[in-house]
């Protein structure tokens, strides 16, 4: 950012009447809305190292590529991302003047342009075009404007221009996005490794990322040559070269060897026998791959293998990656002097059903027992005018297209009248009620809507149509339009249309190393979990899962009796980096407000970590996860003693086979279970997409792009405590003597009787797992602190005190209705609860947690052990639904 903006806009001769706007208006001011996924697009926030918070985006094909181009872009100073509320002029369709509210995407501050920016796809702004011309326009050179932003922005002495996804280099992005870790956190490399690589480099200009690696001897790794490459010491052409395939990303040891490359390929005569056309992947076909061309030898497990023409060399490539290419349009087909033809014949075959293929056979035989066995006519059973017609189809098919077969097959146009006989004005009509009555949100039997037609008929004079035919209409229909206006978004989904993304303008859905995408999400297991202790039934557990997009492997699990909430995604996160050091660069989430709060995003701002918020409803956003708990479910939880398939159909459960009587497991053994499941079954079986095991992928990939040891987490302990939630007013004041007040009770440490901290108002964490610790920012450090009353509230969770305070409200509110609840009352009563025996819903909770905490130790690795000496009281219904909030009824904050 710009240390003295004022005088920077000085030197640039900027109005000051402009300087005090942005000043005012853009640069010291929050965002003018909050971003969310709608229908179809992914939102997320990126976190920016230029400007020092996270900035927005609303799409990650457009937006997210233009805040990364921001990002790198040395004449870029700053950028803002929903920068501000305008009232822009502009000209509807019918040519009425009137104003509306706009925001646009970004504002930005560069060399050479000051002002703001709006991202659209050219498909985008076509679509607005077409609804109204007088809001977008393009120029004879192609470039976009939005008529209202540039007169608003001019009338500000400032620019307005608009973007569209036709700018972005696609490469340069991947790039970027892969090398990111080593340009936010650099790497230290021994000088005598970095000698051996550049020796290398330099006696092989041209030399890929992979063949260096497989050198001979080396003692250097992946890290150390992207290290290299983000530090200028290698070349590497970062907008026309893509890293993430390391056989063809192509390294000098200076800008000369790589000027000279280039100018040798564009002087190459480039092979010009063959003409890109399609794509065919069979065995023996041939491919171009840049400018060489190969022949596909071989598909077999998980693996292509290509034999290289000029040299006959064979190479191998596993197929992801292999399609990954065929998607970035680095792989391409060749046409060879019959594929026209051959494309022709195949399309043919595909639209002839199957009478008329059983024909053309039958003619063919004719064909040949008359020409070939020498039989006659009358012999064949067929006239001789007949068979000279079908040679002369024969003979001109084997003209135009090689093959004479294609010419036996029976003209479509020739087999009945086609015409529609339905008159027009009738045609109309019938469409229209179809359109207004049937795609309806009352959704009417079609035969009420063909009763509704006939009425209409009669009325305008119109020929009727019976009701079959006015079916065969409606089933014409499509089929996701037709639920969709009668049913909705949601109903119509499993209708959509999939969309493969073969675009090379685009990003990998999963990425293109471990780590670099990983989604988490929710849902509760079919089975139901007892005590460890009393047997006594604590209802069906629900599992957090973060999972890596590219090798599919399980990173973290957890689970516990609670619904989705904040400490179900730390505690996800927690497992991630105990076990692995390291979060993600890009995680994946839905909208559930758990993803969504404040110190969730700061978690992952302050790690560098971009979230996507994929659309609502939209389970193929999220499919990889979504699939593994369908799996999870199929592969052993429904072979489970206390399985709660059989709930599905209510009607079937009797008191022997309900589930809540048959459980057995327990919430540790369930931890166990799944361990051997995620790490030992499903990490090692092949994946049916990969072609390999997921552990297989991820270590294999995890070695060629980079262990990133820069990007670790190597405090654990601190991080624990980032991860955990701040408190409601996230802020409070040290009161000598006493310390901080967190939910009406103090908190203490001893560095709180230092005179300069007394007074001060200071950041503050809690526990969710552990209600009697929390933390204090201070002196550049958290510190913990222990509640007044460590010893009621030790190892309760923040679940439990919610309840406890709902039922103590309860049995109050006859009594004392405006009495606030005092922290000594809530004490007592707790200890009261441990006295006596008492059906409520808070001894469920206590019991949850003690199993939870025995859990944990499974999860992390270890054995679970019963921690607790406390004795369970009898349980009643329990309602899981809490509002966070709760916690502060008992008193002031």
């Amino acid at each position: 950012m710009i240390q003295d903006f004022d005088n920077w806009a000085y030197k640039k001769g900027i109005d000051k009447e402009v300087v005090q706007y942005i000043n005012t208006n853009i640069r010291s001011v929050e965002p003018a809305r909050r971003v969310q996924a709608g229908v179809k697009n992914v939102s997320g926030t990126y976190p920016s190292q230029k400007m020092g918070v996270s900035i927005q985006y609303e799409s990650y094909k457009v937006e997210l590529p233009a805040i990364i181009e921001k990002e790198y872009d040395d004449k870029v100073y700053e950028y803002y991302d929903q920068p501000n509320e305008m009232m822009v002029p502009y000209t509807d369709k019918r040519g009425r003047l009137s104003k509306r509210k706009y925001t646009p995407d970004f504002f930005v501050i560069s060399d050479e342009f000051i002002g703001w920016e709006e991202w659209k796809t050219e498909q985008e702004l076509y679509k607005i075009v077409e609804k109204n011309p007088n809001l977008y326009k393009k120029d004879t050179d192609g470039k976009w404007h939005f008529i209202p932003g540039e007169t608003f922005a001019q009338e500000k002495g400032l620019a307005f221009r608009v973007r569209t996804d036709q700018e972005i280099n696609m490469t340069f992005q991947n790039n970027m996005l892969f090398l990111e870790d080593y340009f936010r956190y650099p790497n230290m490399i021994w000088e005598e490794l970095e000698l051996a690589i550049k020796t290398i480099v330099r006696a092989k200009p041209g030399i890929s990322v992979l063949e260096l690696l497989e050198f001979e001897d080396q003692k250097f790794s992946s890290d150390d040559i992207y290290q290299l490459i983000v530090s200028g010491e290698l070349v590497f052409d970062l907008y026309n070269d893509d890293i993430t395939t390391a056989h063809r990303a192509y390294l000098f040891a200076d800008k000369i060897s790589w000027l000279a490359n280039k100018k040798m390929q564009k002087s190459h005569n480039v092979d010009e026998r063959l003409e890109v056309e399609h794509l065919d992947l069979s065995e023996g076909k041939e491919i171009r791959w840049d400018n060489d061309y190969y022949k596909i030898k071989l598909i077999n497990d998980g693996y292509v293998y290509l034999e290289r023409i000029k040299d006959e060399e064979i190479i191998d490539w596993p197929i992801q990656k292999f399609y990954h290419l065929i998607e970035q349009g680095n792989i391409r087909g060749v046409k060879n002097s019959s594929d026209k033809n051959n494309s022709v014949i195949k399309d043919i075959l595909n639209s002839t059903d199957e009478r008329d293929l059983l024909e053309a056979n039958k003619r063919n035989e004719v064909l040949n027992n008359y020409l070939e066995e020498g039989f006659t006519p009358d012999e064949i059973g067929v006239t001789k005018r007949t068979i000279y017609r079908w040679k002369e189809k024969y003979d001109q098919a084997v003209e135009n297209y090689g093959n004479g077969f294609i010419g036996l097959i029976p003209s479509k146009s020739s087999r009945g009248n086609h015409t529609v006989k339905i008159p027009q004005n009738t045609l109309e009509f019938l469409q229209e009620t179809i359109e207004n009555e049937y795609k309806s949100i009352k959704q009417k039997s079609v035969k009420a809507v063909y009763d509704s037609f006939i009425k209409g008929c009669k009325e305008k004079g119109l020929e009727e149509v019976s009701y079959k035919t006015f079916c065969s209409y409606v089933n014409k229909q499509s089929q996701y339009e037709t639920t969709l206006k009668r049913k909705g978004p949601k109903a119509a989904y499993k209708d959509e249309s999939f969309y493969w993304n073969l675009d090379q303008k685009s990003t990998s859905n999963h990425g293109s190393r471990p780590f670099e995408i990983v989604h988490i999400d929710h849902t509760q297991l079919d089975v139901e979990l007892v005590c460890s202790q009393t047997g006594a039934n604590l209802g069906r557990p629900w599992i957090t899962v973060a999972m890596d997009a590219f090798s599919r492997r399980v990173l973290a699990y957890y689970t516990s009796f609670d619904s989705p909430s904040y400490s179900s995604c730390m505690m996800t996160l927690r497992v991630m980096v105990k076990q692995y050091k390291r979060l993600p660069s890009t995680i994946v989430v839905d909208g559930g407000k758990e993803f969504h709060s404040i110190s969730f995003e700061t978690l992952l701002n302050v790690n560098g970590v971009v979230k996507r918020t994929r659309p609502a409803a939209k389970s193929r956003f999220g499919n990889i996860v979504e699939r593994l708990f369908g799996v999870t479910n199929t592969d052993f939880l429904h072979y489970l003693k206390g399985n709660t398939q059989i709930t599905k159909d209510v009607r079937q459960v009797t008191k022997s086979f309900n589930p809540k009587n048959n459980a057995v497991l327990t919430l540790s053994s369930l931890n166990e279970i799944l361990d051997d499941y995620f790490y030992n079954v499903y990490d090692k079986k092949v994946h049916s997409l990969l072609g390999v095991s997921p552990d297989e992928q991820f270590n294999k990939y995890n070695k060629l792009t980079g262990f990133r040891p820069q990007v670790h987490i190597t405090d654990f302990d601190q991080f624990e405590i980032l991860s955990m939630p701040y408190t409601p007013r996230k802020k409070g004041k040290v009161h000598p003597n006493k310390g901080v007040k967190i939910n009406g009770v103090y908190y203490w440490n001893e560095d709180f009787r230092i005179p300069t901290i007394q007074g001060l108002i200071v950041p503050l964490k809690y526990n969710p797992m552990n209600i009697g610790e929390a933390y204090a920012y201070v002196n550049k450090r958290w510190i913990k602190l222990l509640s007044g009353h460590y010893s009621t509230f030790k190892d309760r969770s923040k679940k439990e005190i919610d309840l406890i305070t709902k039922e103590l409200r309860k049995r109050q509110q006859n009594v004392e209705r405006n009495k606030k609840l005092t922290t000594m009352e809530l004490v007592d009563f707790i200890k009261r609860t441990e006295e006596i025996e008492q059906i409520d819903s808070v001894n469920l909770q206590r019991l949850r947690d003690r199993e939870l905490r025995n859990s944990l130790e499974v999860i992390e690795g270890g054995k679970g052990t019963v921690q607790s000496n406390d004795e369970p009281i009898s349980l009643g219904e329990v309602n899981n639904d809490f509002d966070i909030k709760e916690v502060e009824v008992y008193d002031d904050f």
